[in-house]
């Protein structure tokens, strides 16, 4: 499919037009877009500037058109740097780091921008992992498909766990048991959780794993996820 992609004779503007008025052979969705840049070294709209965040403002303005879907809230790129400066002030030691539910890697790419050397990472959506892997140094970036629903196919441990989880109150109680399970003994996580989650006492299942859990920090997200109204905040998270 890549190589029937043509350089078009009429570009559009990506911030309200692309997605609306492309052309039929133009790419259709941001991971078609990446595998035009891939080819051609440049992007199919108008003015498409080849910035640090071009894949981020890709998918927000895509989701524009789209929709958002399965809790994609993608990490805002100043947020990203708080939770990786976050993870250096917290002495991550020599380990192994996980961006958990990484999307296209939002977190990871700020974590590659701290000179962390050894990141793995993982995404239910093989298209997401593909794209990440797009993205980044495989030197430094090992990531792979996995569902944290069923975690028994994964038996690593990891010093540091970053993640902007789905937000859901039943995935986001089974992704902290993935958490509980998968972090060392010492080991912190770091994550984009709804406001005042960690408060909860109810239903028992969330107030039972969450009791498993000591919270060192917690502060509001500063900035806004696109196209959703959703309050988060990072909180940093060590066993009981």
């Amino acid at each position: 499919m890549v190589k029937e992609f043509e350089k078009l004779k009429k570009k559009f503007a990506l911030n309200n037009s692309y997605f609306k008025n492309r052309q039929h052979n133009a790419p259709n969705n941001p991971f078609e877009v990446l595998q035009y840049y891939k080819q051609l070294g440049e992007l199919p709209y108008e003015n498409g500037v080849i910035t640090e965040n071009w894949f981020y403002e890709c998918f927000c303005e895509y989701q524009k058109k789209a929709g958002v879907y399965n809790s994609q809230f993608f990490t805002p790129p100043s947020t990203a740097e708080i939770i990786a400066e976050i993870v250096v002030e917290n002495g991550f030691f020599n380990g192994k780091l996980l961006d958990a539910c990484c999307g296209f890697g939002q977190l990871t790419k700020a974590l590659i921008n701290k000179g962390f050397q050894r990141i793995e990472a993982f995404d239910c959506d093989h298209q997401m992992v593909e794209a990440c892997s797009d993205l980044y140094d495989n030197k430094i970036l090992k990531v792979f498909q996995h569902d944290f629903e069923h975690s028994e196919g994964l038996s690593d441990k990891y010093s540091r766990i970053v993640s902007n989880p789905p937000y859901e109150i039943r995935e986001l109680t089974i992704f902290l048991e993935f958490v509980e399970k998968h972090l060392h003994e010492g080991g912190k996580a770091i994550l984009l959780i709804p406001m005042g989650f960690v408060d909860k006492k109810r239903p028992a299942n969330l107030a039972k794993v969450l009791s498993k859990f000591s919270v060192e920090w917690r502060e509001p997200m500063l900035e806004k996820f696109e196209r959703t109204g959703a309050n988060a905040e990072i909180v940093v998270l060590s066993k009981s």
